[in-house]
């Protein structure tokens, strides 16, 4: 990690800032005027980075492609249907998350896909 990442994980897990005061706290010691937005989407990355994979975030992945695997073609049939509705690709968008599966986060696909591998 670099001062920037140790910072902004101090300020946010140690002293549990609000973000306005966090970019204010960046603005004052670093000099450097930082939107939240930013500042949010960073912390965002580093937790993604750093999170490791837990017994019940394994066994989600397994389920979901599982379900994967089992549904495919119903999956792909809905996408190029002409009968194609919002709502129902939203659903199913929705029913393949891991989140069904046990995980209390989702995972950011490329995650699961080099974690598939790897198994």
């Amino acid at each position: 990690l670099n001062d920037e990442e140790r910072l902004l994980i101090t300020l946010k897990e140690d002293e549990a800032l609000p973000w306005k005061e966090i970019a204010a706290r960046f603005s004052n010691q670093l000099g450097q005027s930082i939107t939240v937005a930013t500042l949010q989407m960073r912390y965002l990355r580093l937790r993604q980075r750093f999170r490791s994979w837990e017994e019940r975030d394994i066994e989600a992945l397994r389920q979901a492609h599982e379900y994967w695997e089992k549904c495919k073609w119903d999956i792909i049939s809905t996408k190029v249907s002409r009968q194609h509705v919002y709502g129902v690709d939203h659903f199913l968008t929705n029913l393949l998350q891991m989140l069904e599966f046990g995980v209390e986060e989702k995972w950011p696909s490329r995650h699961c896909a080099r974690k598939w591998a790897d198994m």
